[in-house]
């Protein structure tokens, strides 16, 4: 019995990690994609790209830090 319960303890616990790694995985790449996103309205609109460029760069580099977390969580 008490094996079953670490079965399942440990089952469970697989699925939350994995769920939370693919959260922090997909939150990373929207945050990517916006840095990107802002870039490119700025050069299209000839706006600030020196601003757009600072944005993107502390968005790449979260996104980065929290796609490296969700990677150590799956492992």
């Amino acid at each position: 019995m008490e094996q079953r319960v670490k079965k399942l303890s440990d089952w469970i616990g697989r699925i939350v990690y994995g769920l939370i790694s693919l959260s922090l995985c997909l939150i990373s790449v929207a945050m990517m994609v916006v840095a990107m996103w802002g870039i490119w309205i700025s050069i299209h609109e000839k706006a600030l790209l020196i601003s757009a460029l600072l944005n993107a760069i502390g968005l790449i580099v979260i996104g980065m830090a929290v796609f490296d977390v969700s990677k150590f969580l799956l492992e």
